[in-house]
């Protein structure tokens, strides 16, 4: 069985390395809207193959790819392949990584493990092969859910932090946020990245007083598996607090789907713990770094994570147990429609 994955990055001219400073740099003139591509690949199986020894044909003879620039205008299409990744340091010193795409040889694109500031300059720090067996470093092997959805914020989402409301997307490692459980608590890991959307992934839409008359203060976009605290004096009638994915409360008056939309950039934070966090004053979830979440990032990444948070005993999420107990998306549209006698968080 076939599956078609789409996924987007900026084009080859967009930005390039610099030899002369030893950099990843945006070419002038970058247009975020026009210097990027669309990658519809079509494969039998969820792994973004490479090229180690394949001579610029790829590795996987099942793996093809038409890409398009945002005109339509066709780019190259064949056999599709991550070459090679480079990882790069952010100033301030945060590692990332970026992943260079080809068709039979010809550069098509840059994936980059979140979203690049084409004001600054990335230094270079070394590159490797993309393959199952990487001599230089272990199991490099991609998936394309390494591209696509986790639990995530739009890009100016308001969170609440000691010195007042932040966009989520001016946060670093680092900087404290809010939580109703533990108090100001520091960001160990954030990430901004750009996703493809289809049914699966579509964001949910939460309107401005959905859960009241100031809850949330402002609209609110969130991923489709992002949680939401539902249940007891809070938010979404419920017997007991739980949490409950975005998707799943569709069916509330003021909560929907936000279709027509091709791609989206989402911010994700991660801190010590599983906690409650406040996004335009509702109350949702910070990262929970759990199995499903690791399968979906690169190797790279997990060894990352696997430093910044030793995992507890017991649990089966890199950063504890959840915060409160978890519904599905079919129990959270199985909850009752919110009325107008709901209670506010205190």
């Amino acid at each position: 069985m076939t599956t078609t994955y789409t996924l987007f990055a900026y084009s080859a001219d967009a930005f390039g390395y610099n030899a002369s400073t030893n950099s990843f740099e945006f070419f002038n003139g970058y247009d975020p809207f026009q210097d990027r591509v669309r990658m519809e690949i079509t494969d039998n199986d969820v792994f973004f193959d490479g090229d180690a020894s394949a001579d610029e044909r790829g590795e996987d003879t099942n793996q093809t790819g038409i890409v398009t620039r945002p005109d339509g205008t066709a780019v190259a299409s064949g056999r599709i392949y991550v070459e090679a990744y480079a990882e790069i340091r952010a100033p301030g010193g945060r590692i990332l990584t970026i992943d260079r795409v080809e068709i039979g040889g010809q550069l098509i694109g840059y994936l980059p493990s979140e979203q690049l500031d084409p004001n600054l300059s990335y230094e270079f720090i070394r590159s490797f092969n993309v393959d199952n067996n990487d001599p230089d470093f272990g199991d490099t092997t991609l998936r394309y859910t390494d591209y696509i959805d986790l639990p995530c914020f739009a890009p100016d989402t308001r969170i609440a932090t000691p010195a007042g409301e932040r966009v989520v997307a001016d946060l670093r490692a680092g900087d404290l946020v809010l939580t109703r459980d533990h108090g100001p608590r520091p960001i160990r890991w954030w990430s901004r990245h750009q996703v493809g959307l289809d049914g699966d992934t579509l964001p949910v839409l939460i309107r401005m007083g959905a859960f009241g008359p100031a809850i949330p203060r402002r609209d609110l976009i969130l991923s489709a598996q992002h949680r939401v605290l539902v249940g007891g004096t809070h938010q979404l009638p419920y017997e007991s607090e739980r949490f409950a994915p975005a998707k799943g409360l569709v069916r509330q008056p003021g909560i929907r789907l936000m279709r027509g939309r091709h791609h989206q950039d989402w911010v994700h934070f991660a801190l010590d713990r599983h906690e409650i966090v406040f996004a335009e004053g509702c109350e949702v979830e910070s990262l929970l770094i759990g199995p499903m979440v690791i399968r979906n990032l690169p190797a790279r990444t997990r060894l990352r994570l696997y430093g910044l948070f030793p995992r507890r005993t017991g649990a089966q999420a890199l950063n504890g147990r959840p915060a409160r107990p978890c519904l599905t998306v079919q129990q959270a549209l199985r909850l009752p429609r919110a009325m107008d006698s709901l209670r506010q968080p205190a």
